[in-house]
């Protein structure tokens, strides 16, 4: 087998690893580069592989990050299967169009040239092969099983294994623990070799029950002196934990009536997939949802949908919080 980096190494975004065994050669991730002008750059520099030449994609999990380049897959002439988890095809496929719509935007008012356009999202869209999260494929000399990596929802890690026995872990995003509505990540099977997510790993996150008392206290605070809280968060995931806590703090009165808008079109959407893929919960999210409380809808919250419905917010009473990408 072998692997060569292609992104993700020694930096944060753009996770793109090409994995060859005989005659087949696949991708793990196939994502944007993100942050300075000169990461942006390197979205437009060559893949440093033949797109033409590759049998299939596998994504972990649908951050552009680690899928943002697709489209730019296809339009170099990729024609083999994308696999992914249901949640992954879906919440990649409102990504990208997030992301052509910035690209769009940016070229109207900068003329800053996009890596593509809606015709190649759509065709992207037409190789989507959605895999359950602990579903497993063999494809000619490799054998890829997905693992649950509970970081965002559908998000997965790889193991592939080749005929000879020797095998290799794609970590993704790995999730924390205790996360308050995703079933908890799988244990790491046996491996070779471990291609692992660093991005905080030295770090050492607060538990979550500090974590909500800071964002009650928070809210609190603001409530107290008619201010506002401004929460800048993202549209995939941290949005939707969010909205969890928030809503058993508003229905079991543990914070004062206060207004709530999400300004994140794309933040709506992604809650709406939640919706369809309960069986991703973990239990204790399972058992609110089939009480029919919903994370996303509590008294207090709205939800802006357009931009001028976002300006409204801004004549607004105090105080109030508000949720944005």
């Amino acid at each position: 087998m072998r692997i060569t980096l292609h992104g993700a190494t020694r930096e944060v975004t753009g996770s793109c690893y090409l994995v060859e065994s005989g005659k087949t050669k696949i991708l793990v991730d196939c994502g944007m580069f993100q942050g300075s002008s000169f990461a942006k750059a390197k979205n437009f520099e060559p893949f440093g592989f033949d797109p033409k030449t590759l049998n299939a994609v596998f994504l972990t999990h649908a951050h552009l990050d680690h899928t943002g380049r697709l489209p730019l897959l296809v339009k170099q002439g990729f024609r083999g299967a994308i696999y992914g988890t249901p949640p992954t095809m879906r919440i990649t496929q409102l990504i990208l169009e997030d992301a052509e719509t910035v690209m769009e935007d940016e070229y109207r008012r900068s003329f800053m040239p996009k890596l593509y356009d809606k015709a190649d999202i759509e065709k992207t869209v037409g190789f989507f092969k959605p895999i359950d999260d602990s579903g497993a494929l063999c494809l000619r000399e490799l054998d890829i099983q997905f693992h649950n990596a509970g970081h965002i929802m559908g998000s997965a890690f790889l193991r592939i294994e080749e005929k000879n026995g020797r095998t290799v872990v794609f970590s993704g995003d790995l999730g924390n623990a205790n996360t308050p509505i995703l079933k908890p990540k799988d244990k790491l099977p046996a491996c070779d070799a471990l291609f692992i997510e660093t991005t905080y790993g030295n770090r050492i996150h607060e538990d979550e029950s500090t974590r909500v008392q800071r964002l009650r206290q928070a809210v609190i605070d603001t409530i107290k002196r008619k201010g506002v809280l401004l929460i800048p968060t993202f549209a995939v995931e941290r949005t939707q934990e969010l909205l969890y806590e928030l809503n058993n703090m508003a229905e079991n009165k543990t914070i004062p009536y206060v207004d709530m808008f999400l300004d994140s079109p794309l933040a709506d959407r992604v809650d709406k997939t939640f919706d369809m893929f309960p069986h991703y919960y973990s239990k204790k999210a399972l058992k609110q949802v089939l009480r029919g409380d919903s994370f996303f809808d509590f008294p207090g919250l709205k939800i802006t949908k357009t931009k001028d419905e976002s300006k409204t917010i801004n004549e607004s009473r105090k105080p109030k919080v508000i949720i944005a990408g």
